[in-house]
């Protein structure tokens, strides 16, 4: 499951599928094939894989009862250790959207503690703060925010950690240290 090279695979896929097959003929053609590999897969008890595709099954769906279906497939517990990088993050993504929240904690808790050192660890410590200021644990989210922050400075995504980390002080009584964050997001000309 660690292999990150194979779930990146599958997003350009995605991104292809979204782009120019998505409602024509050749986007049918192609979901069908990744429904037949995904029936190989488990029938040959590769649960890694067949997890990825499912994901991908999800992602394309046509229509919106075919993918609450799939994913409530997805959504089990069980599947958890057999889940690679990619698909723990979409899990958790799923679990969040689909209102179950302690799936959604388990799903990038399990990420965090398994692949540290995973290509999609962003969206798994972001999603993980998102899924702890639902909960109320301000504190737990606010530690997570700091640490993208401190991971991934200057990316895109810092910008939106230190303004959610700022607004994280804000709420636990700590105003000073909310406009510290602030203040570098408008330091930062490419997050003006």
């Amino acid at each position: 499951p660690q292999a990150d090279g194979i779930d990146f695979i599958l997003r350009d896929l995605l991104e292809a599928w979204k782009s120019s097959l998505q409602g024509r003929p050749e986007g049918a053609s192609m979901r069908a094939n990744i429904q037949e590999a995904r029936e190989e897969a488990q029938a040959m008890e590769q649960t890694t894989l067949a997890l990825r595709l499912l994901g991908l099954e999800i992602e394309t769906a046509p229509n919106p009862d075919l993918k609450e279906v799939l994913t409530s497939v997805f959504l089990q517990p069980s599947h958890l250790p057999d889940a690679s990088p990619g698909v723990l993050a979409l899990m958790g993504r799923l679990a969040g959207e689909s209102g179950k929240p302690e799936l959604q904690m388990q799903a990038y808790s399990y990420f965090l503690e398994t692949f540290p050192d995973s290509d999609f660890i962003l969206e798994a410590l972001k999603g993980l703060a998102e899924a702890r200021v639902t909960a109320g644990d301000l504190t737990g989210a606010r530690e997570l925010f700091r640490e993208v922050t401190e991971r991934f400075p200057m990316l895109p995504h810092g910008a939106e950690a230190h303004l959610r980390l700022g607004d994280l002080h804000r709420q636990l009584g700590e105003p000073e240290k909310g406009i510290e964050s602030y203040t570098l997001i408008l330091s930062v000309k490419e997050w003006r």
